[in-house]
């Protein structure tokens, strides 16, 4: 639980075909309202400005998929 009521949930799966991942769930509140970056964007209902790197560079939302994370991506935030 964040500051703003903000819940996050953090689960690790096995999956057989491609191993251990994360899953990361974010319930945000409506005081987090354009006042996000990064993995949700700006909380604006807009796709385009999510995965926003750390460097303020973004990826394209719509080139990822199950069994090809956004790696880059998150290694951006080491």
């Amino acid at each position: 639980m964040l500051p703003t009521g903000t819940f996050v949930k953090i689960m690790l799966y096995s999956d057989r075909s491609v191993g251990w991942f994360i899953n990361v769930e974010i319930y945000p509140t409506i005081a987090d309202l354009s006042q996000t970056s990064g993995l949700c964007g700006f909380l604006d209902n807009n796709f385009d400005n999510d995965l926003q790197r750390k460097d303020g560079t973004r990826d394209n939302i719509y080139s990822f998929h199950r069994y090809r994370p956004p790696d880059s991506f998150s290694k951006s935030w080491q």
